[in-house]
């Protein structure tokens, strides 16, 4: 199964299946991209998952989720593989393997020319499926258009079970964004939302609660 992108028609109130996007290189593997975050650079649309090797059995299994999918204005599928870039932000963190950053929210700021990342998970220790879900992250990552910077700010408190799953920069206020936080800590599913500055972590709505039993990854600002 591969995962399909859309086009929303408007005008005929239709979803078009547009293109098809697999794992990895996607020459290797039957499997779709384990879609996280999508965002949009110089009219190129970029897909990635959450930039970690796969572990299975306590050994790396494979890198496939390291790698980006973009689209360009004439519809060509490109895979790029972003694992030197997913490094960068583990060296820069101090999560380098066994440690993990896992990323659901990665967005491109036009007007600062800057890659966001807000990390759902972040960890200096080996993967292990059940202490994952204490890992949450409250750290913005912001960084050089050609990877070479980056910047840390801190979001508010940290919550071990609070991680982020998806943002929006708001319109006409080019450094704040509207986030989602995800919390899957055993049958305990929310999801909170707040809004912040990414320059300086200051935050301008406290976490509020936006649903009991059921996970929100995507928000829109129409």
């Amino acid at each position: 199964m591969c995962l399909i992108v859309y086009e929303l028609s408007l005008e005929q109130k239709l979803a078009i299946p547009r293109w098809i996007l697999p794992s990895g290189d996607g020459r290797t593997t039957a499997k779709g991209l384990k879609c996280e975050w999508m965002t949009v650079k110089d009219d190129v649309l970029y897909a990635g998952s959450i930039g970690k090797e796969y572990i299975r059995g306590g050994k790396v299994a494979n890198y496939d989720n390291t790698w980006v999918k973009t689209v360009d204005r004439v519809g060509v599928v490109h895979h790029v593989d972003w694992k030197i870039i997913f490094d960068k932000l583990r060296a820069a963190t101090g999560t380098e393997y066994p440690g993990y950053i896992v990323h659901e929210a990665v967005g491109w700021s036009e007007q600062m020319r800057k890659w966001v990342f807000l990390p759902r998970r972040m960890s200096t220790e080996a993967y292990d499926e059940k202490l994952d879900e204490k890992k949450g992250s409250n750290l913005a990552l912001i960084v050089d258009e050609d990877f070479s910077k980056i910047k840390q700010v801190t979001v508010g408190t940290q919550i071990p079970s609070h991680g982020f799953s998806s943002f929006k920069f708001i319109p006409y206020r080019e450094n704040e964004v509207v986030a989602l936080k995800s919390v899957e800590d055993g049958e305990n599913i929310k999801s909170f939302m707040t809004v912040f500055d990414v320059l300086t972590g200051e935050v301008l709505m406290d976490e509020i609660e936006v649903s009991t039993n059921t996970k929100f990854e995507g928000v829109e600002i129409l």
